[in-house]
């Protein structure tokens, strides 16, 4: 194949298996090591992504959304560091601070038959300036052509892959 590329999420699904509770220490070493593999784009955080860390009790995380990023940004060369955003867990300012720490890429995810939460999301994005996904969960929850209908939806909101 060629072309491919890889969106790691390593150090934000990863975190559902250790309670989320990768430290700003692993999470600085292994996007290095991400980055040293090549990878474009290095996804971290909390396993619910952007503003989970707030919910505590089981969500608890080693770290918040800021000390996340401020880890592992200064330690990639190449690879763009981003972040999991699921509305409702995420504010539109959790993207603003992000982005202000240097964010490249969000994954703005939604079930699929909520796809229309994800629109102030994605345009705030798109306005910084940086390279957005939409992630449909539960998509069993759809016919190919209703799928189809949601990926037009998005695609209009300006992301940049599905």
């Amino acid at each position: 194949m060629k072309d491919v590329t890889i969106l790691d999420t390593t150090l934000r699904d990863g975190s559902y298996v250790n309670r989320f509770q990768f430290s700003t220490a692993e999470t600085s070493y292994l996007a290095e090591r991400l980055d040293d593999a090549g990878l474009e784009f290095v996804e971290v955080g909390h396993g619910l992504g952007l503003g989970a860390y707030r919910k505590g009790g089981e969500y608890a995380a080693a770290a918040t959304d800021e000390e996340y990023l401020n880890a592992a940004i200064p330690s990639v060369k190449r690879a763009k560091i981003g972040m999991f955003c699921i509305p409702g867990f995420a504010e539109l300012e959790d993207l603003d601070m992000a982005v202000s720490l240097g964010m490249k890429f969000v994954r703005v995810g939604t079930n699929v038959t909520e796809v229309e939460q994800s629109r102030p999301f994605i345009e705030k994005a798109k306005k910084h300036g940086i390279f957005v996904c939409a992630n449909y969960m539960k998509s069993y929850a759809l016919a190919p052509k209703e799928l189809a209908k949601k990926v037009e939806i998005s695609k209009s909101y300006g992301v940049d892959m599905i």
